[in-house]
């Protein structure tokens, strides 16, 4: 189950002092992060959207994937827990 609000990315960073991060970080953000070094602006050099990601291993594992909704209360309150999930089942 992955929430339609759920907006994150794998963002790949470089500073001029020769500090270089990976971060996985809610998309809204991206833009604001520093450097912890030397605290200034962050270049960024290349970002991947985790949700296509998550989608494209759940569909190679046959995993079915649900969108929920986030104009409901249900869909508001499952976003506000990390807007992801999954139910486990296995074989006895």
């Amino acid at each position: 189950m992955i929430s339609e609000s759920y907006d994150w990315v794998k963002v790949d960073y470089s500073c001029s002092c020769g500090n270089s991060i990976n971060k996985v970080i809610n998309r809204d953000i991206i833009e604001n992060q520093k450097c912890p070094k030397c605290e200034k602006k962050l270049t960024i050099l290349k970002q991947e959207d985790v949700t296509e990601k998550i989608i494209e291993e759940a569909e190679k594992m046959g995993t079915k994937i649900e969108l929920i909704s986030s104009s409901t209360p249900q869909g508001e309150q499952f976003y506000g827990l990390g807007g992801i999930g999954g139910m486990l089942r296995y074989k006895s």
